[in-house]
């Protein structure tokens, strides 16, 4: 069976406007540290360079993540053969 995670992020617009964002990553079978960190980090950069558009950054953040997360994993595996 597969894991996933769920991502839940919201933005306060204006009195009575929010925008929520949920999106499911599937969760790799290993532990990693730092992921927070390296999470807000890319968040904000991809905030940065589209600043109205939260479910774009949302995603391109995700898949940043995902994608370090894989090769590190992949690297981790090698290394232990």
């Amino acid at each position: 069976m597969r894991l996933t995670l769920i991502i839940i992020l919201s933005l306060f617009i204006t009195q009575g406007q929010h925008k929520r964002i949920r999106m499911e990553v599937p969760k790799l079978d290993a532990v990693f540290t730092g992921t927070g960190d390296l999470f807000a980090s890319v968040l904000l950069a991809w905030l940065y360079r589209h600043p109205n558009d939260l479910a774009l950054a949302c995603e391109a953040t995700v898949s940043t993540v995902q994608a370090v997360l894989c090769r590190t994993l992949a690297h981790a595996q090698r290394e232990c053969l």
